[in-house]
């Protein structure tokens, strides 16, 4: 408003002094008449004073897209917020191991560069691998006042427990009925006892079976052994009896 006014005053002076056209004096008017409307039209949005914009719930402003006395349109984003108990953390998955992910499982999640973990729980597993990363995205819901957006972190997602001894994979036998049993050396007697298998993970196994906790495994020889064989330690210090 204040140049388009000062646009016409001048005009005018000129007009006055045969410096300027009555076209020219025409243009400055209808420039003043367009930038009234202007003003109209903000004021009818709210734009005749300062606004407070509050955020309807408790937030993080995480993205300013706006500068002050920019002039915006109608519908474009000022900025984004996050809500302070809606945080997720997103990391990625291989996706062998994805598959074994569901939405509610319980995750522990690590600061990089810090010590300290706290419990999130999976909220969302994507269906396919992100391009680029060959990655699948997973969300974990954070624990509210714990982390900061744009903090990094690593989690440990526990997709099912198992409960069981882990032995090594060379423990473990398989009969002529296809039952699976390790050999353990109860007083440097051999003993089998059926076991089953719960769960593998490289070359260990966790199994369940009532073996005797503080009698040894025999790993070496093992398949050569049937019941109440006497077994001599090779190494009686060594973690599994050897025949």
């Amino acid at each position: 408003m204040a140049v388009a006014r000062h646009l016409l005053a001048s005009t005018r002076k000129l007009v006055a002094e045969h410096l300027a056209t009555a076209q020219q004096l025409a243009d400055a008017k209808k420039s003043l008449a367009d930038a009234r409307a202007q003003l109209r039209a903000f004021q009818s949005l709210g734009a005749s004073g300062s606004n407070v914009v509050r955020a309807p719930f408790a937030a993080i402003v995480t993205l300013l897209a706006a500068s002050p006395g920019a002039i915006v349109t109608q519908g474009s984003p000022l900025l984004d917020l996050a809500a302070r108990r809606g945080l997720v953390l997103t990391v990625g998955v291989v996706p062998v191991q994805a598959g074994e992910i569901n939405a509610g499982d319980k995750a522990r999640v690590t600061l990089i560069g810090a010590g300290r973990s706290v419990g999130g729980r999976v909220v969302l597993r994507g269906d396919m691998a992100v391009s680029g990363s060959g990655l699948v995205p997973v969300e974990i819901a954070l624990p509210p006042g714990k982390f900061m957006p744009g903090e990094m972190g690593e989690a440990a997602i526990t997709t099912r427990k198992v409960r069981g001894y882990v032995v090594p994979h060379a423990a473990i036998l398989v009969n002529s009925s296809g039952a699976t049993y390790v050999v353990q050396a109860v007083g440097q007697v051999a003993h089998e006892v059926r076991v089953r298998i719960l769960d593998s993970q490289g070359d260990r196994n966790v199994i369940a079976g009532p073996l005797i906790a503080r009698a040894p495994l025999v790993l070496t020889g093992n398949h050569q052994l049937s019941n109440g064989m006497r077994i001599r330690l090779a190494d009686p210090g060594a973690h599994g009896a050897r025949r």
